[in-house]
């Protein structure tokens, strides 16, 4: 990948177009948008490859070329996406993005995006963290704990299917525009162009903005966003749907004392009356009758936790008297979702269950009595980071 190399554009175009606009679909851009970003991204490639400092990590400086033209264009409308890209046609395809879309769909964007970049693209973790602009040991912790939710969330076999997917097939205008555009005798062209990436880090990557200060990219993925258009029966037409909400449990935030207890504690310290009283003779206090059965009643606490840098591990055991629950489940939620994972009981009757979460993680537990009936515990906030100090 040098300057005097006139033949790097056609070769760069032929060798990584298809993976590019993968990725683009993948970000949440329609067929007729990815290709668009792929011809701008190898437009600024074409003029500031001399700058790149190590010419063997060309294809993660392509992949963050892309990203850095996709975060900045704004939304499409949609429309007709015309040729520029073929779907997966065979059942097998199908299914495995099918069933990559069900493991997937608890995973924060930028954990889909980590795994996209691993699996379909082959990035290491130092080359995600070039195209992404996030520290490489941030990158390598949540994409090991991506790809093992990803593992135990569907088939044993789904990220060597999913790998092994065909790459998106552009169609044949983007290197006929890209020569056009490479062409150009307007003086200047493409030096202004790449002026619009601005500074670039030490390697030659250009500098990924915060995401907060740039448009949000629809992580629909291609797992979704391409099983949604094949199953309409389309070739690319239209944008990609965005992910239908699934159905959560929800998380009890803590609730206020209940009116009867605040009766009771006003009734406690009467106001002294203004007349005195003189006291009447004793009375015996009646015996007391014995009160109907006990209410059942939940009780939970986190048992151990444990901090592991940016998330935690953490035990939770509950307890439950006056009945025997049908099933105790603990719920959470973090950055990345809402879960429910099932408790065990132990010899000692008590309910337990470890997992993990994001800092911080909000949990409660829900207990299901035979009759229906849900007792939960009032939510409440989990870091184990905090807890265990610098």
């Amino acid at each position: 990948m040098t300057g005097s190399d006139p033949g790097w554009p056609e070769r760069v175009a032929r060798d990584h177009a298809a993976s590019l606009v993968g990725y683009c679909l993948a970000l949440g851009l329609d067929a007729t948008a990815a290709g668009d970003v792929v011809h701008d991204a190898l437009v600024l490639a074409a003029e500031l490859h001399p700058r790149l400092a190590d010419p063997g990590r060309s294809t993660a400086w392509l992949f963050a070329l892309v990203r850095w033209v996709a975060l900045r264009r704004s939304p499409a409308p949609g429309g007709p996406a015309g040729d520029t890209l073929e779907l997966p046609a065979t059942g097998d395809e199908l299914r495995t993005l099918a069933d990559f879309s069900a493991a997937a769909r608890r995973l924060s964007g930028t954990d889909r995006e980590r795994v996209e970049l691993s699996v379909r693209h082959a990035l290491t973790v130092a080359d995600i963290a070039a195209v992404t602009g996030a520290p490489p040991r941030l990158v390598a912790a949540r994409l090991a704990r991506a790809l093992a939710r990803v593992s135990r969330s569907g088939p044993r076999d789904l990220l060597d299917r999913y790998a092994r997917l065909a790459p998106a097939t552009v169609g044949p205008d983007l290197w006929p525009r890209l020569q056009g555009t490479l062409g150009s005798t307007t003086p200047g062209l493409l030096t202004e162009v790449a002026g619009q990436v601005g500074r670039l880090d030490r390697d030659g990557f250009p500098r990924q903005r915060d995401r907060r200060g740039v448009r949000r990219v629809g992580w629909a993925l291609a797992a979704g966003a391409v099983l949604a258009l094949a199953l309409a029966g389309t070739a690319a037409t239209s944008r990609p749907a965005a992910p239908v909400p699934q159905s959560r449990p929800t998380v009890d935030a803590p609730r206020p004392l209940p009116r009867e207890d605040r009766e009771v504690n006003r009734l406690a310290s009467p106001k002294p009356s203004a007349r005195p009283t003189t006291p009447g003779p004793r009375r015996p206090s009646p015996t007391p009758t014995p009160s109907g059965p006990v209410p059942p009643a939940l009780d939970a606490a986190v048992g151990a936790a444990r901090c592991m840098g940016d998330w935690q591990r953490f035990t939770v055991v509950a307890s439950v008297t006056g009945a025997t629950p049908t099933r105790v489940r603990l719920l959470f939620i973090d950055e990345t979702g809402v879960y429910a994972d099932t408790m065990a009981v132990g010899a000692d009757g008590r309910w337990s269950v470890s997992g993990w979460g994001y800092l911080p993680t909000r949990w409660s537990v829900e207990a299901t009595l035979p009759d229906g009936t849900a007792l939960t515990t009032a939510g409440q906030s989990l870091d184990a980071c905090r807890s265990a100090g610098p």
